[in-house]
Formats: structure tokens, C-alpha cells, sequence
């Protein structure tokens, strides 16, 4: 059988079986599993995942993706540990990561690339996230703090924007009085007055 032959029907196989089948001779083992082509192929057939990474190892993404199919939290714990960035974005754009996941892969990375898509990422899910939540998980992590706290402030003016939307004073206050002057940002009550602040102060977070 001819090697184009062999990568069609390995195409249609699951992870398990086409190592098996590579197992069953060294020309589908050089043909299919030592192919880095048939891998990129695969990830895009059967996972829509575009390997642009050409020093990397297309064959561990698809492990990784395969033992990733029921929980992707195991997937982005996978990644970051291996500092694989395109695959941490591809996992936590399935929102379907959890807070605890999120909170622990933070805490044992020191990538910056990917703690900048990690941390926006948290601070957007936990809808209870703030000052002393960021101080916690940058500890050991010198000067970050200034770094991300910009995230959570514009998370703040979002939710004091819809408070605003919805006239819903208690929100407001609740948010002016405890969320921002957590970081020295002191504003009343008046609806005009903060939203000029923000638009004056703040306008390149939006």
C-alpha cells in the first residue's frame, strides 16, 4: 500500500489506534507517526487546529488534545506547564475552564505571554475577584501587580458603567466605596460625575 494510502485511513483512526497501527510495520511508522504533516493535518481535521509552531511537536499537541477531549482543564494544565501559548489560548477559548484550574496554573507559571492571557481570563470568570485575589496569586511574582491590576479597574468601571445603565444605587455604592478605593480611586455617587471621570481618566482601558 502506498504511503498516501496509509495516512487516509490513519486519518479516520483515534489516537489509540493509530499508534497501534504504526506499531504494525516501520513503513506506517515512518509514513504516519514519525510524519509531522500527518499530525498538523489531523489536529485540523479533527480538532480545527492550525499548527503554526514549526519547532514544536505537532504529534504531543494532538496527545495533549486527545487526553483533553472530556475535561480541557486538564489540557491547559498540560500547555502551560509545557509553555505551549496557542494551545492555552485554544483551551480557554472553550470557556470551559475552571476558576480552581485557572487560579493554580497561575500560581506555577512564570511566562509572561501566557500569564497575559491567563489572568485577564480569571479576572473576567470570577465574577468575585479583587485587589487581595491578584496580590495572592502574584505572589514570588516581583512587579506583575501593576502589570494586571488594570484588568480588574476596568472590570470595576464596566460593572459601574451597567450599575449606572440600570439605576441601581446600591451597586454603585457598593463598587465606588469598596472595589475602587481598593485602589485609591475616590469618586461619589453622582452618575454624571463618574462617568465623565472615567471618560477623562480612564477612556484607554476601553
Amino acid at each position: 500500500m502506498d504511503k498516501q494510502s496509509l495516512i487516509l485511513i490513519a486519518m479516520e483512526l483515534d489516537l489509540p489506534s493509530v499508534l497501534n497501527f504504526c506499531k504494525s510495520s516501520k513503513k506506517i511508522n515512518n509514513s504516519v507517526c514519525k510524519n509531522k504533516f500527518f499530525w498538523i493535518n489531523k489536529l485540523k481535521k479533527d480538532y480545527n487546529f492550525d499548527f503554526t509552531k514549526t519547532k514544536r511537536n505537532a504529534k504531543e499537541y494532538y496527545k495533549i488534545l486527545y487526553k483533553s477531549n472530556e475535561n480541557p482543564n486538564i489540557g491547559l494544565e498540560s500547555s502551560v506547564s509545557l509553555g505551549y501559548d496557542d494551545l492555552v489560548e485554544y483551551f480557554l477559548n472553550k470557556n470551559l475552564i475552571s476558576l480552581d484550574t485557572l487560579n493554580y496554573v497561575i500560581k506555577n507559571t512564570n511566562n509572561i505571554y501566557i500569564l497575559d492571557m491567563l489572568i485577564p481570563k480569571l479576572i473576567d470568570l470570577d465574577p468575585y475577584f479583587n485587589r487581595f485575589n491578584l496580590e495572592e496569586i502574584l505572589q514570588g511574582k516581583k512587579n506583575l501587580f501593576n502589570r494586571y491590576k488594570k484588568y480588574l479597574i476596568r472590570k470595576y468601571f464596566k460593572n459601574l458603567i451597567d450599575a449606572i445603565d440600570e439605576d441601581n444605587e446600591r451597586k454603585i455604592q457598593n463598587i465606588v466605596d469598596n472595589d475602587l478605593y481598593d485602589f485609591e480611586i475616590y469618586l461619589d455617587y453622582d452618575k454624571e460625575n463618574i462617568l465623565n471621570f472615567i471618560k477623562d481618566n480612564y477612556k484607554e482601558y476601553f
